[in-house]
């Protein structure tokens, strides 16, 4: 078994000599402190970040508007959401 001309008894003198070092407690932590930071670079890579979340949102909402405006007979196709909203509030309110 080679792991990156690795063999069975050099992976075995790693992972011992990672537990006399850190003890057994402290190796879960620190693979899950690992397996975030690969997550965060992943997602860094692809070009995620916090503000795509929130454009998610806001395209659930716009969704949202464009049902409601549907279920009042109001038609959406070429409008902003603003004028979607406007045109809602025109509906209901008046």
């Amino acid at each position: 078994m080679l792991i990156g001309g690795l063999g069975a008894t050099e992976l075995l003198l790693i992972v011992v000599v990672i537990l006399l070092l850190f003890g057994g407690r402290k190796i879960p932590e620190l693979m899950r402190s690992l397996g975030e930071g690969i997550r965060e670079f992943k997602k860094a890579s692809r070009g995620e970040s916090g503000d795509e979340a929130s454009r998610t949102r806001e395209k659930s909402e716009g969704d949202k508007l464009r049902e409601a405006a549907a279920a009042l007979g109001i038609s959406t196709e070429g409008k902003t959401d603003d004028q979607i909203r406007k045109e809602i509030s025109l509906k209901v309110g008046g």
